[in-house]
């Protein structure tokens, strides 16, 4: 197993003292071991621009280090630098990890390992999961993102003690027995062909993240009881309702251009994706979902912002770029927690002035618009960021 490759790729978030600290840590759990960690080696490319372009990473680059430690820690193992080695000796191993490109296919003396709880396999060339599987009794999390996987086995689906899993594969079907896995808490479906989402998914109540960007999710014309087509959002199922503890929800990159009122049942999420769609509105039922900090709307053909958006109290940031809107409502100022505001690339011809009273607001972004002007009193706002060029200004 390379776990140097995993090091190699998560180097650049860590200062260089952190880095000297992995360094020597390294060689105390490796006694014994000449080859010297790929991402080591790596240190004499860090250049002066390290820190700045990294400074916003705050949190993965003070906790790489401690990931570093739990890793070996958990592992308790020698260093396996090929795939080769034989897998059945790790028989109490409860991690283990085949990352980038290790594998073409997924190993049967896997499913001996009955004692793993975390299984990462991402980004190799699996392209088929064996039935088997469903051995690995013990698993809380399973990663099978980046590999070419079409079809998923049924038996998979019987891992009834997974609490995360990752399929951002290439799948074309998800199965309605999904409806097992009752303890996931993160299902991640990003970039598969998906076109509908089984009614069955809707059991899942404990989850409280589901990804289900860069998929093919959008109406299909029905017709209804007059014979006119209508647009009907039977990809996303009712049952979408019932994730009483979705806290997050990313539905970005597919073809939508309308919401199930279903969504606005799920009181508990924090953070709302639905850009790069083909939304021309959002209902105003939106106000509903009271605890949104974020909310991700560009690339969409939105007019206007919802006035239900304007209830938002506690949302922090709003990212419109990219879309339709030709003006902005005073009730803007309802959005007193507002940190980032992001309107570039519309077609705004003013800003309220009663967006001054965003006493929290740090970056604005109004680029790509029709202003000839700006509100007189915008100056009141301690923005960090203002970025307003690439409009027909008369005055400033």
């Amino acid at each position: 197993m390379n776990t140097d490759i995993l090091f190699y790729e998560i180097y650049k978030y860590l200062r260089p003292l952190e880095i000297y600290k992995c360094s020597l840590l390294n060689k105390e759990l490796s006694k014994g071991v000449e080859q010297c960690p790929l991402w080591y080696n790596k240190v004499r490319e860090l250049d002066e621009n390290y820190m700045e372009i990294f400074s916003h990473n705050q949190g993965k680059r003070k906790n790489c280090f401690e990931t570093f430690k739990i890793y070996h820690g958990i592992q308790k193992l020698k260093k396996i630098h090929s795939c080769k080695k034989s897998i059945k000796d790790l028989y109490n191993c409860t991690r283990l990890t085949f990352e980038l490109r290790e594998l073409k296919v997924f190993n049967i003396e896997i499913m001996n390992l009955i004692n793993l709880k975390t299984l990462s396999l991402y980004y190799n060339d699996i392209t088929f999961i064996p039935p088997g599987i469903d051995k690995l009794t013990n698993l809380v999390s399973l990663n099978l993102n980046g590999n070419p996987i079409e079809k998923l086995p049924l038996e998979l689906f019987n891992l009834t003690k997974l609490t995360k899993l990752y399929l951002q594969c290439n799948i074309t079907y998800l199965p309605s027995n999904i409806d097992n896995l009752t303890n996931l808490t993160t299902l991640i479906l990003s970039s598969n062909k998906l076109k509908e989402i089984p009614s069955s998914i809707g059991n899942l109540t404990n989850l409280t993240t589901l990804t289900l960007s860069s998929n093919k999710l959008k109406e299909i014309p029905q017709k209804s009881k007059t014979s006119r087509l209508q647009q009907v959002p039977c990809c996303l199922p009712p049952s979408i309702g019932k994730f009483i503890n979705l806290d997050h929800l990313n539905l970005s990159y597919n073809k939508l251009s309308s919401i199930p009122k279903e969504l606005f049942n799920l009181t508990n999420l924090k953070g709302l994706e639905l850009h790069d769609n083909k939304l021309s509105t959002i209902p105003l039922e939106i106000y509903k979902l009271s605890k949104l900090y974020y909310l991700y709307l560009w690339d969409n053909q939105l007019t206007e912002i919802p006035q239900g958006i304007y209830n938002l109290k506690k949302l922090r940031w709003l990212k419109l770029s990219r879309n339709r809107l030709t003006n902005i409502s005073s009730n803007i100022s309802n959005l007193t927690s507002l940190e980032i505001l992001s309107l570039r690339n519309n077609q705004l011809e003013e800003i309220p002035s009663e967006i001054t009273k965003l006493v929290n607001l740090e970056d604005l972004k109004l680029q790509f618009n029709k202003l000839k002007k700006l509100p007189s009193n915008l100056d009141k706002l301690k923005l960090r960021r203002l970025e307003y060029d690439h409009n027909p200004f008369n005055t400033l």
